[in-house]
């Protein structure tokens, strides 16, 4: 387990955080004291190993009981437009039958990754878009997640 420092609005409390699963494109933290599960992804990402990494969450999500998901895409570079389709017809209809009540969205600032993303978001059906907030900051998706 690792203890890391909150600094949001100048706090100190300590955040707790287990590693489940780390690969050149995926780190996987479950945060007990959150009750939610944290995803870094990490490089160019592709169908392969956004279907791979894709069953981890949702294997953890289970595994964990989480209903929270804060998924950090600033470390993405490129596009990954292969693996659009499978993230909103078939990753994310299962995270939310596993029980994913709320998703915080941590946008990467690389444009061509930013455009897969709404790519997503724009193939993904109504009742799951509702659950899903989009952040350009993880600070600001740390507060609406700890608040929905």
């Amino acid at each position: 387990m690792v203890v890391l420092l909150d600094t949001i609005r100048g706090s100190t409390a300590a955040i707790s955080q287990e590693l489940l699963y780390s690969s050149d494109s995926i780190k996987i933290w479950y945060e007990p004291d959150e009750q939610w599960l944290y995803t870094e992804w990490t490089g160019s990402l592709n169908l392969h190993t956004v279907q791979q990494n894709g069953q981890k969450v949702l294997q953890f999500l289970k595994e964990k009981q989480c209903t929270k998901i804060l998924n950090n895409n600033q470390q993405v570079q490129g596009p990954w437009l292969d693996a659009c389709s499978y993230a909103a017809e078939e990753s994310l209809p299962q995270l939310i039958e596993a029980g994913l009540q709320y998703l915080a969205w941590v946008q990467s600032p690389n444009p061509y990754s930013q455009y897969s993303m709404e790519q997503t978001l724009e193939a993904t059906s109504l009742s799951i878009k509702n659950r899903i907030n989009v952040f350009y900051s993880l600070p600001v998706a740390k507060e609406w997640l700890r608040n929905v």
